[in-house]
């Protein structure tokens, strides 16, 4: 069964408040076990820790991970193989297709959409799809004018 993203998300006034959300949770749910560029793409490997507190409310007794903590994972792999710092600015056709126990392994895969900073991606266990769709970002301007204004006093 796939599970999609509810559509209150998508809504112009929702999604920048739920895009910089994301861009500033922690992401302790994920240790790297592999990363590379591969022909223009973007591949990692990653293991979910049963010790993170993602897992501790989500859900008693039967802890999954929740779709957030994927999506964040995908940020984080995408803004760390860039040059400039990355904000997210938006989600499309995000569909998730597969519970996530602690301790599985995953597979990211990331591709250069059409359209400039779009991303393709797909998150993977095994030979099952967890989770897919495209991701929108910009540079974050904020910063580097807070950078050029810091070297202009110094």
């Amino acid at each position: 069964m796939d599970l999609v993203i509810p559509v209150d998300w998508r809504r112009a006034s929702v999604l920048p408040g739920i895009c910089r959300w994301v861009m500033d949770l922690p992401v302790d749910a994920l240790r790297l076990v592999e990363k590379k560029m591969k022909e223009g793409k973007m591949v990692a490997s990653v293991a979910t820790d049963s010790n993170s507190y993602w897992f501790s409310g989500h859900f008693p007794d039967n802890p999954i991970l929740p779709g957030i903590a994927q999506l964040k994972m995908v940020v984080d792999l995408i803004s760390n193989s860039c040059e400039g710092e990355l904000c997210l600015t938006s989600l499309a056709r995000v569909k998730f297709r597969k519970i996530v126990r602690p301790g599985e392994v995953l597979d990211i895969h990331v591709t250069p959409g059409n359209k400039k900073d779009q991303y393709i991606f797909t998150i993977t266990s095994g030979d099952q799809d967890v989770c897919s769709g495209w991701m929108f970002f910009t540079l974050n301007e904020t910063k580097n004018v807070k950078e050029h204004i810091h070297e202009q006093r110094h």
